[in-house]
């Protein structure tokens, strides 16, 4: 269960923090069924209820500062993903995002990443749909390990993030953190 305060990954809905646990006074619910109310980290006037003993949300807490670091040490491990039908590769993007799994999420970026850099090679743009799939993969990954860095900010990150990106030998990693920091999830 989790408590106020908390930030989850909630779903490919991205970032919220838990504000409260609350019953919802609606003709046709259940006056015991509890709900979390959540605010969107980009939407911090909006709200959110979600059932807190539904079974098919996919919500998890942020990664700790520990779990954050020992991921970005794997970002040059995580395979990309080889499908080679749409359809499949499709549901398989969706199935990846909808995991809210930092890895998942990862390989989808990097899969695009390579695509996007062989579609230049001739000449072409990522399709509408392959960027929106990089996108949504980009935010919610990003938009954690951003909050995970303010909420932890310590001299650590700096080294680890240069040594881990290796920004001159390695474009995809030169690429994601260059567009974490444009988007502000890293403190420099």
């Amino acid at each position: 269960m989790f408590a106020a305060g908390d930030y989850v990954v909630y779903g490919c809905k991205g970032i919220h923090r838990v504000t409260g646990i609350t019953t919802l006074n609606i003709d046709g619910v259940s006056k015991d069924k509890k709900y979390y109310v959540m605010q969107p980290f980009q939407k911090p006037e909006g709200s959110v209820y979600v059932p807190v003993d539904a079974p098919n949300v996919n919500m998890r807490l942020i990664m700790t500062e520990a779990e954050a670091k020992d991921f970005i040490r794997t970002i040059a491990d995580i395979e990309i993903l080889d499908i080679q039908n749409n359809k499949q590769r499709d549901e398989t993007y969706k199935a990846c995002i909808k995991s809210c799994e930092p890895a998942e999420l990862m390989r989808v970026i990097k899969t695009l990443y390579k695509k996007r850099e062989e579609r230049e090679a001739a000449g072409k743009k990522l399709t509408l749909t392959d960027l929106h799939y990089m996108e949504e993969a980009e935010n919610i990954l990003y938009e954690e390990l951003g909050i995970i860095e303010k909420q932890f900010p310590s001299s650590s990150w700096t080294p680890l993030k240069r040594k881990v990106f290796k920004l001159e030998t390695n474009p995809l990693l030169s690429y994601i953190y260059s567009y974490m920091l444009v988007r502000g999830y890293f403190l420099c």
